[in-house]
């Protein structure tokens, strides 16, 4: 993903805050597959990231997942 998108998500996930986001949300704004979000939130703890039988992300999960994914000064910039 280029260093543009990245900013743009990145903007949108720290500046446009949501109280949560749905698989897709959540996957688009860290570059990700759904795939790979699914992977990462069952290698941490599944249930927290489920809510009535379907995936969905609260901000500060979103967050944390970004913060493994991008480093401080991406963020800062």
């Amino acid at each position: 993903m280029s260093a543009t998108v990245d900013a743009l998500h990145i903007r949108e996930l720290f500046l446009q805050r949501k109280p949560s986001y749905r698989l897709s949300e959540a996957a688009r704004l860290l570059g990700m597959t759904r795939g790979r979000l699914e992977r990462e939130a069952e290698a941490d703890d599944r249930e927290a990231y489920r809510s009535n039988g379907r995936w969905r992300f609260t901000w500060r999960q979103v967050a944390f997942i970004a913060l493994r994914q991008w480093t401080l000064a991406d963020i800062h910039e």
